[in-house]
């Protein structure tokens, strides 16, 4: 008995200095998450697969980047494993908002328009990179940097969507 008090009592003094329950605690506190999540219509951390660009201008329509993304995390609106394609008007590529094959993204999207197409949420707000070990890059309330599991930021995100 004494013990376990004393393991508990260790556990507690230093259980909220590591480094994986900070970031946690970080990602908790995310500016904007849970608007982010309000007014999203999918939400999902994928792979960039590929990215092209279409021009229906001449049926009229506008400029299209067409971005394909294989699912990994769904948290809204899509299933792991899904591949998915995301229509974003072409000028957003123009101003810079661009996708790499490869790359690793959290995104959460606003629900289609009535010409199919979507953008993330507050601009680059609504994307966040993934690094290679599988950590979302964060900035949080106090402006430092945090990097934190994709499936701890995915259970936040889905805390915040309830709230």
């Amino acid at each position: 008995m004494r013990v376990h008090s004393l393991l508990l009592i260790c556990l507690a003094a230093v259980l909220p200095h590591c480094a994986p329950c900070e970031s946690v605690r970080q990602a908790v506190r995310v500016p904007g998450l849970q608007r982010l999540a309000r007014h999203s219509g999918l939400i999902f951390s994928g792979t960039v697969i590929r990215v092209q660009h279409l021009n229906p201008a001449a049926a009229g329509g506008p400029a299209v980047t067409q971005t394909t993304f294989r699912v990994q995390q769904a948290i809204r609106g899509v299933r792991a494993g899904q591949v998915i394609d995301v229509h974003e008007w072409g000028g957003l590529w123009q101003m810079g908002e661009r996708y790499q094959p490869g790359e690793q993204v959290v995104l959460f999207l606003y629900p289609a328009s009535r010409l199919g197409l979507t953008s993330p949420v507050g601009g680059q707000l609504g994307r966040f990179q993934v690094n290679r070990a599988g950590r979302v890059l964060l900035k949080t309330e106090d402006g430092r940097r945090a990097k934190v599991e994709l499936r701890d930021f995915a259970a936040t995100v889905r805390r915040a969507a309830r709230e």
